[in-house]
């Protein structure tokens, strides 16, 4: 996926997976802009984690509306970092958003720029 930032409503995101009792796992390398403190946050209905270089930065795995998180987490300018999403929904409405901001950054999604498939 170019990013993430999904409302699959009641829905889910392939038609072969049920509306309900489904999840999602996120791999690929994340690649800093500035070299600073970057907030990540997570907007889902229902549990997601963030890892960022092997570490935990959002932990937020409980049945829930759509709730933000936040996390913080020092990147170096152009260093890449091991990134890995995982979200799942249990019922009812489905969404899962992921943004960035820093003090050069304003909040947004996290551009399809600075997400990369991870190589072999």
């Amino acid at each position: 996926d170019p990013n993430i930032n999904f409302n699959w409503g009641q829905g889910s995101p392939d038609p072969r997976l049920p509306n309900d009792g489904f999840s999602v796992r996120w791999t690929g390398k994340l690649q800093a802009v500035y070299g600073e403190t970057y907030t990540l946050s997570s907007t889902s209905d229902d549990g997601i984690r963030v890892w960022i270089g092997g570490v935990l930065v959002i932990d937020d795995w409980q049945i829930q509306a759509p709730t933000t998180y936040t996390g913080k987490v020092s990147l170096s300018a152009g260093a890449m970092y091991d990134i890995v999403v995982e979200y799942y929904e249990q019922w009812g409405g489905a969404q899962v958003a992921l943004s960035w901001s820093s003090p050069s950054t304003p909040q947004q999604i996290i551009p399809t720029t600075q997400l990369f498939t991870p190589g072999p």
